[in-house]
């Protein structure tokens, strides 16, 4: 198999995962979220994350600053680079919840 890269645009950066709720399993540490750069990989390209809490979201099925350890950067690609990985802290209070 063969994969062609598109390196003449810088391309467009969005989440691996298509959907707009984050899930992650109560068991694991970290919660790690897989960003793409799609249609293009060529020169640098940044983009700036945050953690935030969706006040839209039912109580119930809300993560709040107990849950997870509030992050916020940078996402740098280099020229080619097509992946890159956002890491969120789980906390252990939300362990036990889920435990």
């Amino acid at each position: 198999m063969v994969t062609i890269i598109d390196d003449d645009k810088p391309g467009f950066l969005s989440f691996a995962e298509k959907r707009n709720n984050i899930k992650h399993i109560a068991t694991e540490e970290v919660c790690k979220i897989v960003v793409d750069r799609t249609n293009g990989s060529d020169g640098r390209i940044t983009c700036e994350y945050e953690t935030i809490i969706l006040k839209e979201m039912p109580e119930h099925r809300r993560a709040t600053e107990e849950h997870f350890e509030h992050i916020k950067g940078e996402l740098v690609f280099e020229h080619n680079e097509c992946q890159k990985e956002i890491v969120v802290k789980i906390l252990q209070l939300a362990k036990k919840e889920g435990e």
